[in-house]
């Protein structure tokens, strides 16, 4: 039995239906358009005869963000290398103090502190 044919008979199926196959299309769309500025970019990249690492390239190739696309492809027709068109990745910093608690203290011992009294922290 095909339903591909279907037609839905009631007001509320025919709406509740087409929107979802409307947010259906438009996401496809918008998919589309992103994975089109990302070939794009790639192909002026190639042209212009700046060599992309295999992670640039996958970054690139894995955003769907269509203005940072349109972004990357306006520098791309200016730019001298390719960390100049998508920027470097910034390093995750590994030299940051751990969080503090209260007053500065280390989780661990400002957790201990909670609830006890003026009275008991004075020697």
């Amino acid at each position: 039995m095909a339903l591909d044919n279907y037609v839905y008979q009631t007001e509320f199926a025919k709406h509740h239906f087409g929107r979802g196959v409307a947010k259906g299309v438009a996401k496809g769309m918008a998919k589309g358009k992103a994975e089109g500025k990302a070939e794009s970019l790639l192909t002026v990249l190639d042209a212009r005869g700046l060599r992309l690492s295999r992670e640039a390239r996958e970054r690139i190739l894995a955003c769907a963000d269509a203005a940072r696309l349109e972004r990357w492809l306006a520098r791309a027709a200016t730019a001298e290398h390719v960390d100049d068109v998508i920027g470097a990745r910034r390093p995750v910093r590994r030299d940051r103090p751990a969080m503090r608690g209260l007053a500065g203290r280390p989780r661990e011992q400002a957790k201990r502190s909670r609830g006890r009294t003026a009275a008991r922290r004075t020697p």
